[in-house]
């Protein structure tokens, strides 16, 4: 990755001609079919990393498996200049700069997935729905104030007041439950929130494909797979081939690829708002925990997720 190219101008962005109503159907659409991944992935990562897996397995299967399947389509677009995938200039990351990149990289990959990989063996699901998206577009909210003088209206402060204190329910549960580790997971999910909305505001400005913003997170996460398996190890020669599977298909292909895809097809079309679009997702990881993963939330519990819903459903409307 080099400078910026001084000749060649931004690409245009197909999305600024779209009509409006399109434009906030397509996003929207976009926007929950990447919530009903994550919650399904929220949920098949505890798996892993709590019987046969460590969180730098899940780490490669991620990076490695997404990166071999996206590595022919960013060389056809190289090649041919478009794919099935839509128009692209390939490898040629030029214009996005290389501190951008990093940027991207590690917030949106490396770093995100390593500390809510780890911080999932502490947390229970709905702790995880709770603390991960459940706090996301308040980061985003909080850095579009502090960095991008944006301002936050009384209706979406009072919203934001509501999904604090459901997170607030679980951060006091593993406070009085300290033994068993849970509050360290908290820590670690509210950090890897916070990485995944430096990615969000990075993103937007980035004017990236979705199919070039999945090939550079992945990819470009693959350097700093060494120390993750150095503070996890691994178990891929022993575990399960079931287990590896699984995994392998959900963290490399359907989140590692087709998630990253729709998340920034939803950026690009409704610009940082898709974070809002998360107001499902603790509950249906909640929901999908019961049966896969045999873990029933406690009354208090499933009303600090009722609570955190309904603030950031509030919150993507209110102004």
């Amino acid at each position: 990755m080099s400078a910026p190219a001084q000749s060649n101008p931004p690409a245009k962005n197909s999305t600024d001609e779209m009509p409006e109503t399109r434009r906030v159907l397509l996003g929207s659409v976009a926007a929950l079919v990447t919530i009903l991944i994550w919650g399904s992935w929220l949920n098949i990562t505890r798996m892993g990393v709590t019987s046969s897996l460590t969180p730098g397995d899940t780490a490669i299967l991620r990076f490695v498996i997404a990166s071999l399947v996206l590595v022919p389509v960013i060389y056809a677009q190289t090649l041919f200049g478009r794919t099935i995938f839509g128009e692209g200039d390939g490898f040629d990351f030029r214009a996005l700069g290389w501190r951008r990149g990093i940027l991207l990289t590690v917030t949106g990959g490396a770093l995100f997935i390593t500390v809510v990989s780890i911080g999932m063996k502490y947390a229970p699901i709905a702790d995880v729905g709770a603390m991960l998206p459940g706090s996301m577009p308040m980061f985003v909210a909080l850095f579009g104030v502090l960095f991008f003088g944006q301002k936050i209206g009384p209706a979406k402060g009072a919203a934001f007041a509501i999904i604090v204190g459901g997170v607030l329910v679980f951060a006091w549960e593993g406070v009085s439950q300290a033994g068993d580790g849970r509050w360290r997971g908290h820590l670690l999910l509210l950090t890897g929130a916070a990485s995944w909305a430096v990615f969000t505001h990075a993103l937007r400005s980035a004017n990236l494909t979705a199919i070039k913003t999945a090939f550079l997170i992945n990819i470009g996460s693959i350097p700093f797979l060494p120390l993750l398996f150095w503070q996890s190890g691994s178990t891929l020669l022993t575990a399960p081939y079931q287990d590896i599977i699984l995994q392998g298909v959900f963290q490399g292909v359907i989140s590692g690829v087709i998630a990253m895809i729709t998340y920034t097809a939803a950026i690009r079309l409704i610009g940082p708002s898709a974070s809002l679009f998360a107001a499902l997702t603790p509950g249906i990881a909640m929901l999908i925990g019961i049966p896969l993963l045999g873990e029933q939330p406690e009354v208090i519990e499933v009303l600090a997720i009722v609570a955190i819903c309904f603030g950031l459903a509030w919150s993507a409307k209110a102004k």
